[in-house]
């Protein structure tokens, strides 16, 4: 995983936290952002393919924050959102941002693998202000 994605990431979350933003702000900005991603990628890879990636994402990230919920929802068939806002809005916010720093890493990541660096910047150019990777998104060089 590149650092410069993570630092991409984390300065988009830890804005809030340097403004005094409280854990509910920070919360309702990375819902906010798994929200985009998700309505930018659902028309690409299904809702199926977007719980997959999303459910993966947060595995992986329980690894560093087991406070996290352990999946998206019974049905298998949608994020659960509510069960992600009221995980973060319970820890500092800090804790927050660091935790959705990596859950949103960590699905950027995992999207990449599947689909290239190219594609996926593309497709979360409207997420994010600035290209994650730093580059233009004409660029296929890495």
């Amino acid at each position: 995983m590149h650092s410069q994605e993570r630092d991409s990431i984390a300065s988009f979350l830890d804005g809030g936290v340097s403004t005094g933003a409280s854990s509910e702000e920070i919360a309702t900005r990375v819902v906010t952002t798994l929200q985009d991603v998700e309505r930018a990628l659902v028309p690409i890879i299904g809702q199926r393919g977007m719980v997959a990636l999303y459910k993966r994402s947060l595995h992986l990230s329980r690894a560093l924050y087991p406070w996290l919920p352990q999946s998206a929802d019974a049905s298998g068939f949608a994020v659960d959102f509510a069960a992600l806002t009221g995980s973060l809005e319970n820890r500092t916010p800090a804790e927050v941002a660091a935790a959705g720093a990596q859950l949103l890493t960590r699905l950027r990541h995992l999207l990449a693998t599947l689909i290239g660096e190219s594609l996926t910047e593309r497709l979360l150019l409207p997420v994010w202000p600035t290209p994650i990777s730093g580059r233009s998104v004409g660029d296929t060089k890495p």
